[in-house]
Order: structure tokens, then sequence, then C-alpha cells
């Protein structure tokens, strides 16, 4: 199985809401990964 780093930086794809309504880099690596079904079938993902 192959080997997968994958970091955040703060960009626009870790933006969602915080409990104000203003948009907050908060969505971690981990949780990315987690929604893309069947990704950690495929490689071991290290975030």
């Amino acid at each position: 199985m192959r080997k997968i780093a994958i970091e955040t930086l703060d960009g626009t794809i870790e933006m969602a809401t915080d409990s104000c309504g203003k948009m907050q880099p908060i969505v971690t690596s981990d949780a990315l990964i987690n929604n893309i079904p069947g990704f950690k079938n495929i490689a071991y993902i290290h975030a």
C-alpha cells in the first residue's frame, strides 16, 4: 500500500463557518481525508 502525507496550510479548503457566522480555517486534515470515500483503502495516510 502506498504512503501519502497530507498537510494543510490554512487555505480556502479548510474554511468553515464558526459559531459567529464568520469564515475561519477550522477544518482539519483528518476531517478532509475522512470525507473522501474509500481513500483510506488505497493508501496509508498521514495527516
